[in-house]
């Protein structure tokens, strides 16, 4: 009997420590983009969930104006997948193999993403010269 416990207790530590270690909400270091990650067929991917400025000057809610592919210049930026295509393990702490959508400058970048410490790196370079990119700092928000 206390065999059975050990094992059916290790099964359910181990289905417990199945979640994914993006889950929740992240905030950049300026406090002003919140991003929600969510899993598809074992592929990550961060949607745009609040934005300081959401508001343009006209009181509207602002749009994707700047993305190369006019079909999409007015939608919404809140709710795009601004991290798409991130591959890693389930509980590991980095992911290859991603893109990051810059919707500033509607511009797309390869990107990479790791956990150290509880806080999450996102890095978006261009092309395979990940020397040339720029890393951005995210914590869990409370």
């Amino acid at each position: 009997m206390r065999y059975f416990l050990i094992v059916l207790l290790s099964i359910s530590i181990d289905c417990f420590a199945q979640t994914s270690i993006t889950e929740g909400l992240w905030t950049n270091e300026a406090q002003d983009m919140r991003i929600q990650f969510y899993e598809k067929n074992n592929v990550i991917f961060g949607k745009l969930v609040w934005v300081k400025d959401s508001l343009d000057e006209n009181g509207e809610i602002r749009r994707d104006i700047y993305n190369e592919n006019p079909k999409l210049r007015s939608r919404k930026i809140i709710g795009i997948d601004v991290l798409t295509g991130l591959k890693g393990k389930r509980n590991g702490t980095s992911w290859n193999d991603g893109n990051y959508y810059y919707f500033d400058g509607g511009s797309d970048y390869n990107a990479i993403m790791y956990i150290e410490n509880d806080v999450l790196y996102i890095k978006g370079y261009w092309w395979w010269f990940r020397f040339l990119g720029k890393t951005r700092k995210w914590t869990r928000y409370k």
